[in-house]
């Protein structure tokens, strides 16, 4: 498991977590945790996942696990930061897998909320490949 942090788009630093498959991964999956976890909870699931050739990956949202705004245990940003910084690690976690499947990694995700600031989500458009 390789763990690693970026800004968040609230304010913080999000931890992440990934865990990459032997050889060249068939896909990603992104774990998104509930409300009073983290993702290393999941490190099970992600031990099965990669045995079946997926790359894994997660963050911990911000004031949960190891994520951490300006004061312990302290969320910055919202929703919208929390959807925007989980958008971000699946980009990275594509950006690790390029050519997987001959093109981009498929990728299953769920509708977020639309937010009035993206028209373009809002009208059923997303950067992110379904399959």
């Amino acid at each position: 498991m390789l763990e690693f942090e970026f800004s968040s788009h609230g304010a913080g630093m999000i931890h992440a977590y990934r865990w990459e498959p032997e050889g060249q991964p068939r896909g990603v999956v992104q774990i998104i945790h509930g409300i009073a976890e983290y993702v290393p909870r999941y490190a099970g699931f992600a031990a099965f996942l990669n045995a079946r050739g997926f790359l894994v990956t997660g963050e911990d949202h911000m004031g949960h696990g190891k994520s951490h705004g300006k004061e312990p245990c302290h969320f910055s940003g919202g929703w919208c930061a929390a959807v925007d910084d989980s958008m971000e690690l699946l980009r990275r976690g594509l950006a690790a897998c390029p050519g997987a499947c001959g093109g981009p990694c498929p990728v299953r995700a769920g509708k977020a909320a639309p937010r009035r600031d993206r028209p373009q989500q809002a009208a059923g458009k997303s950067d992110v490949r379904r399959v």
